[in-house]
C-alpha cells in the first residue's frame, strides 16, 4: 500500500510541474533564440556568458538585398538616444549587449548610440543610411565594424582607439563627417571612408596592414564583399587593405601616411579633388593603380623610396607642375602613369633593371622633355615608337606631343612609324629632325646634334573640361553612390589635341605667319636655338647703344640713352640663342618655314641659369627623394652681353615664355604696335603680356636698377631702311605728334622741346 501512495504522489509531483511550464511564459535560455524587452530585438550569443546582440524587428530574409536597403528596422519608431551599456534584464537574468546585429537599426531616426565596453562586432548594415546619427562610440574592445555598418549615416565625427577591423563600405558616403581619428586600427576595407566630402584630414596608421588581404583570424566577420569590375578598365580592384579608403573624398587637404606602410594601395586618393599635401615615408616602396587619380590640386609630391608605379597612379594630377626628377631607387613605371599630368620635364636617372609601360607620359601638353637617356636597355612592350596612332598604343611614347623632346635610352634599337621620328634624341646625341613650334615652350637638358632642325607653330585644339567630366567622382561604381554632392573644378583647357582631320601632324605642317607685314613696315623678333643662314627676302638687325644725351631727348630726363638696330649682311647666318630683328624687304610672302637648317648643334638649354618669378636665380639643390618635383623656374633670357661699359640695355630672348609677372620684374620691353600702325616698344606692366618663346625683347642689364628709365630706339638710317630720320622737317598744318613710346603730345611742332617726335609714321628729329 505504501508503495502504491509513494507512486500517486509522484505522478501528481509531475502533473504538476507540466501544468506550471504549461501556464508560464516561455523564456529564452539558448544561443540562437531571440526574445525582446524595452522596445528592442535581442539574440541570444552565449548563454552561458549571458551575451546578446541587437536585432532588427523587420523580418529582412523576406527581401531581397536591395529591397531590403528600402525597409527600416523597427518601422521608425525608434528615435532619440539608445544606451546600450545598461544591463537587459530578461527570464531572471542579466544579458550584456556585446554585438550590433546585421541591419539591427537601419533607417531609424535615432541621434546617438552609446556602447558599452566589451562590444565587440557591429555587423553588416547595422546603422545603414541612418542619416540622423550624429554620434557614436566606438570602444576599444570592437574587433571588426563589418561592411556597410555606417553607410549613408549622418556621424559627424569618428574616432575609433582600438584595433579594429573596418569593413568594405562601412562607413561610405558619410558626407557630414568631418573629423576621424582610427591610431590603432588593423584593416581598412575597400571604400570604407570614400565619399566622406566634408573630411579635411586624415593620418593612415601602420597598424592598419595597408596593400595586405584580411588576416585568416578575421575570415567570419562580414567584412569584404564582391567588387565591381570595371570591363573598359584595365584595373580591377582587390579586397587589399587600404583600396579606395578615402576615393571622392572632395575636401580632403592634408593626408599623412604613417612611418612603416610600404604602399599607397590602389585608388586609395583617387578623386580627393581638394588633396594639396601628402606625407609619404621612405618606407613606401610602391604607388599602386589609380593611387591618386584626379588629385587635381596636387602641386608638389615626395616619394623617398618609391620603387614601383602603378597603372594610372597620378592620372590627371593637372596642377603637379614643374619638373619631376626619379631617383635610379624607382624601377618600374606602368601604363599611364602620368597622364595628363602638367609637369614641365621629368628626368628619370634610372639605369639598369628597369621597366616602362605604355603611354606613360600620354597628353601632358606643358611637357618640354623626357630625359631617359640614363636608362640601360630598359624593358619596353614596343620598341617601334609613335605618339600618335590610337590604333598602335603599346609603347612608352603614345600621345606625347610633338613638341615634347624625348632622351631615349641606351641599349635598345628603337624603330619610328613613318614621319614619326621626330624629336627623339638617340643614345649617340642625334636627332633626324628637329621640330621647334612657335608658341611652346622648349628646354634641352643635354646638348645634341639634329640632323635637321625647323621652325613650326605649335599648332594644336584644345578642349575644356564639359559638366560631366569637371565633376570629381568614380562614375563605374555609380552602385555605391548614395548622394551626388560632386564638386566641379574648372582648369581651363584641358585636352590638347594634334592631329589633324586627314590624320597629319598639325603642328608638324603649320609655320609662323610672317604674311601679313610683307610691307616692310613693321619689324617682328625672333630667337632659334640653332644656327640658320638668314633666308632671302629677310633683313635681320642687332641692337648696339647709338650715344648717350647730355641733354635728354624730348625734354625729359628719364631719356639719357639711344639705341640703333644695325642691319647685319644680307644672307648672314644667325646665331643661336641670340635674338633679332627682323624685316621682309621684298614684299613677298613669307613664313617661318624657310628657317630651316641642317647638322646643327642644340646646346645644352641645362647650363642656362634658371630664375623664379620675382627674377631672382634660382637656388638649386641636391635631391635625395626616389620621386620629388620641383619648380625649378624659368630659363634666364639669353642675348648679347653688353659692349659698352656705360650700357644699360640688351636685347634678350629665350624659348621659354615670360609669365607676365616675370617679365614685368625683369623690366621687359615688348615690340609692339600702336593704334596707328607704328612699331612702338612698351615695357610690360601688371596685365596679361607676356613675352613669348622664340622672342626678342629689351632688359637692362642685370635687371639692374637702371638710371635710365625709358631709352630711344631707332632703326638705322638707310634709303631702304623702315624708318627715315628727317631734321626739321617743316610740317604742313596741324599733325598729331607721338613720342617714341607711343604718346600723344600734341599739334604744335615749334612748341616741343627739342627731341625725336613720330609724325605721319616718320621719325622727327628737332
Amino acid at each position: 500500500m505504501k508503495q502504491r501512495y509513494m507512486l500517486k504522489t509522484k505522478r501528481r509531483g509531475i502533473f504538476l510541474v507540466l501544468f506550471l511550464m504549461m501556464t508560464l511564459p516561455m523564456v529564452a535560455q539558448n544561443a540562437g533564440e531571440y526574445f525582446e524587452e524595452g522596445g528592442l530585438k535581442y539574440r541570444i550569443l552565449d548563454a552561458t556568458k549571458q551575451t546578446i546582440s541587437v536585432e532588427p524587428q523587420t523580418d529582412f530574409s523576406k527581401y531581397d538585398p536591395a529591397a531590403g536597403d528600402n525597409h527600416p528596422a523597427y518601422d521608425n519608431q525608434l528615435s532619440g538616444t539608445l544606451d546600450f551599456t545598461n544591463p537587459v534584464f530578461h527570464g531572471g537574468k542579466q544579458w550584456t549587449v556585446t554585438e550590433i546585429g546585421e541591419r539591427a537599426l537601419q533607417r531609424e531616426n535615432i541621434t546617438e548610440v552609446i556602447l558599452p565596453d566589451g562590444i565587440t562586432k557591429i555587423g553588416h548594415k547595422a546603422f545603414f543610411q541612418t542619416k540622423s546619427l550624429q554620434k557614436i562610440n566606438f570602444p576599444k574592445s570592437l574587433k571588426a565594424i563589418e561592411q556597410q555598418a555606417f553607410r549613408g549615416s549622418g556621424l559627424t565625427e569618428v574616432n575609433i582607439p582600438g584595433a579594429t577591423a573596418i569593413g568594405n563600405a562601412a562607413f561610405l558616403s558619410c558626407t557630414d563627417m568631418k573629423t576621424l581619428t582610427i591610431p590603432k586600427v588593423t584593416f581598412l576595407g575597400t571604400m570604407c571612408f570614400r565619399h566622406c566630402s566634408q573630411l579635411k584630414t586624415v593620418t593612415v596608421p601602420v597598424s592598419a596592414n595597408i596593400g595586405k588581404k584580411l588576416d585568416a583570424s578575421l575570415a567570419d566577420y562580414k567584412l569584404l564583399f564582391d567588387l565591381p569590375k570595371d570591363k573598359k578598365s584595365s584595373i580591377n580592384y582587390e579586397n587589399n587593405s587600404g583600396n579606395v579608403a578615402f576615393g571622392d573624398c572632395y575636401n580632403l587637404t592634408e593626408a599623412i601616411l604613417q612611418d612603416g606602410i610600404t604602399t599607397v594601395p590602389e585608388a586609395m586618393f583617387c578623386f580627393c579633388g581638394d588633396l594639396k599635401d601628402i606625407t609619404i615615408p621612405a618606407s613606401v616602396k610602391s604607388v599602386q593603380d589609380e593611387a591618386f587619380r584626379r588629385c587635381l590640386s596636387l602641386t608638389s609630391m615626395n616619394i623617398p623610396g618609391v620603387e614601383s608605379i602603378g597603372n594610372n597612379a597620378f592620372l590627371q594630377c593637372w596642377n603637379l607642375r614643374g619638373d619631376l626628377i626619379l631617383s635610379n631607387k624607382v624601377k618600374e613605371i606602368k601604363d599611364f602613369a602620368f597622364d595628363h599630368t602638367g609637369f614641365s620635364g621629368i628626368k628619370w636617372e634610372g639605369t639598369d633593371g628597369c621597366k616602362i609601360g605604355n603611354s606613360v607620359f600620354h597628353n601632358c601638353p606643358l611637357l618640354e622633355y623626357v630625359d631617359l637617356h640614363t636608362l640601360k636597355a630598359p624593358a619596353v612592350n614596343n620598341k617601334t615608337l609613335t605618339r600618335h596612332d590610337p590604333k598602335t598604343q603599346a609603347n612608352f611614347a603614345n600621345g606625347l606631343l610633338s613638341r615634347t623632346i624625348v632622351y631615349l635610352p641606351q641599349g635598345v634599337d628603337f624603330a619610328f612609324e613613318d614621319g614619326e621620328d621626330v624629336n627623339f634624341v638617340k643614345s649617340d646625341g642625334t636627332c633626324a629632325k628637329l621640330s621647334v613650334q612657335d608658341g611652346a615652350d622648349f628646354e634641352f637638358p643635354i646638348k645634341f646634334t639634329a640632323k635637321e632642325a625647323v621652325y613650326n607653330k605649335w599648332a594644336v585644339d584644345a578642349e575644356r573640361l564639359d559638366a560631366d567630366q569637371s565633376k570629381i567622382r568614380d562614375a563605374v561604381w555609380d552602385s555605391f553612390w548614395d548622394a551626388d554632392d560632386s564638386k566641379t573644378y574648372d582648369f581651363g583647357d584641358f585636352f590638347f589635341f594634334e592631329d589633324g582631320e586627314d590624320g597629319e601632324i598639325m603642328p608638324l605642317i603649320e609655320y609662323r605667319d610672317f604674311s601679313g607685314i610683307k610691307d616692310g613696315k613693321n619689324c617682328f623678333t625672333m630667337l632659334l636655338p640653332y644656327k640658320v643662314q638668314l633666308p632671302k627676302g629677310f633683313r635681320a638687325y642687332e641692337l648696339h647703344l647709338k650715344d648717350n644725351y647730355a641733354t635728354p631727348l624730348q625734354g625729359e630726363s628719364d631719356y639719357t640713352q639711344y639705341y640703333l638696330f644695325q642691319s647685319v649682311d644680307d644672307g648672314s647666318v644667325l646665331e643661336a640663342n641670340k635674338p633679332y630683328l627682323l624685316r621682309i624687304v621684298d614684299g613677298q610672302e613669307h613664313s617661318s618655314e624657310e628657317f630651316v637648317a641642317t647638322d646643327v648643334k642644340i646646346a645644352a638649354s641645362g647650363s642656362t641659369v634658371k630664375v623664379n618669378d620675382d627674377g631672382n636665380e634660382v637656388t638649386e639643390t641636391t635631391p635625395t627623394s626616389a620621386f620629388h618635383n620641383v619648380y625649378s623656374g624659368t630659363l634666364k633670357p639669353q642675348g648679347y652681353k653688353a659692349v659698352e661699359p656705360n650700357q644699360e640695355f640688351l636685347f634678350m630672348g629665350g624659348t621659354e615664355r615670360l609669365n607676365n609677372e616675370l617679365a614685368a620684374n625683369l623690366n621687359t620691353w615688348l615690340l609692339n604696335t600702336d593704334s596707328k600702325g607704328i612699331d612702338v616698344w612698351r615695357p610690360v606692366n601688371g596685365g596679361t603680356a607676356t613675352a613669348a618663346p622664340f622672342r626678342g625683347y629689351i632688359q637692362p642689364k642685370n635687371n639692374a636698377t637702371s638710371n635710365a628709365k625709358h631709352f630711344v630706339v631707332l632703326m638705322e638710317n638707310e634709303t631702304t631702311g623702315i624708318d627715315d630720320l628727317q631734321q626739321d622737317k617743316v610740317q604742313n598744318g596741324a599733325q598729331r605728334i607721338y613720342t617714341l613710346d607711343g604718346r600723344y603730345v600734341g599739334t604744335s611742332f615749334d612748341t616741343l622741346p627739342n627731341g625725336i617726335y613720330v609724325i605721319k609714321g616718320k621719325k622727327i628729329v628737332k
